[in-house]
């Protein structure tokens, strides 16, 4: 005859997914399961950078993806020439437990960061990082990045920049969406597209010249003709 009543209790690191439509018992010669069920809850971390613009000379290039290339005036793909390349990383938790990371910037060589255009970021000589604090599952959080290029190198290059997250809390249920690249080329305007537009132009201009002279060499024998006749 004694009643009793059950209640679920609170488990780090899991969540209740499941208990019984009756919490209220009664004592008697009856046998009772009372079952609770929960679920480990899984943390992980994934990393998404891509190329937003860059700006050469006071000139703006438009940039999308992971990969892109920029051609330059000869006269400006030199070491004097100005370089800032913009970018856009996304940290997502794709789990349901709440987390900590820290993002891990592998600054490119030749390039580096300056912190009032990257105030977020704790910036050192070849790398730099965020702390990525109590981030929920299904959050993302955005950040952006700014790489300089230093006085004297050449422009034209290709600059490969690589970046990762790494979980500062828990153990993650995959790392192969843990790092991202982006490959820019930066390259004089010297390509196979402005070879074959000078190819064509001077076929153009060629085949202009044999027109020309074969209506030249016309009227010379137009001429003789007459002067025989003569």
């Amino acid at each position: 005859g004694t009643v009793i009543n059950t209640r679920a209790k609170d488990f780090d690191g899991y969540k209740l997914v499941e208990k019984p439509e009756i919490e209220t018992y009664t004592i008697d010669r009856e046998y009772y399961e009372i079952n609770y069920y929960y679920k480990k809850l899984l943390f992980n971390l994934k990393v998404d950078m891509n190329m937003q613009k860059s700006i050469i000379n006071q000139n703006f290039y438009a940039l999308k993806g992971k990969i892109g290339k920029i051609e330059m005036r000869i006269k400006e793909a030199n070491s004097s020439a100005n370089c800032k390349i913009y970018y856009l990383v996304r940290v997502a938790n794709t789990e349901d437990r709440t987390g900590s990371g820290k993002l891990v910037e592998k600054i490119p060589t030749n390039y580096y960061m300056i912190q009032e255009e990257n105030p977020n970021w704790t910036i050192g000589d070849n790398e730099a990082s965020i702390e990525i604090k109590d981030i929920k599952g299904g959050e993302w959080r955005e950040y952006e990045l700014v790489l300089t290029k230093k006085a004297g190198i050449d422009i034209s290059q290709t600059v490969s920049n690589n970046i990762e997250i790494v979980s500062t809390s828990f153990e993650e249920t995959s790392l192969n969406d843990n790092s991202d690249k982006n490959d820019l080329v930066i390259l004089p305007r010297t390509g196979i597209i402005n070879t074959i537009k000078n190819n064509k132009m001077i076929f153009g201009i060629a085949t202009l010249l044999i027109i020309v002279s074969s209506v030249i060499l016309v009227i010379i024998r137009k001429i003789k003709v007459r002067n025989l006749e003569n």
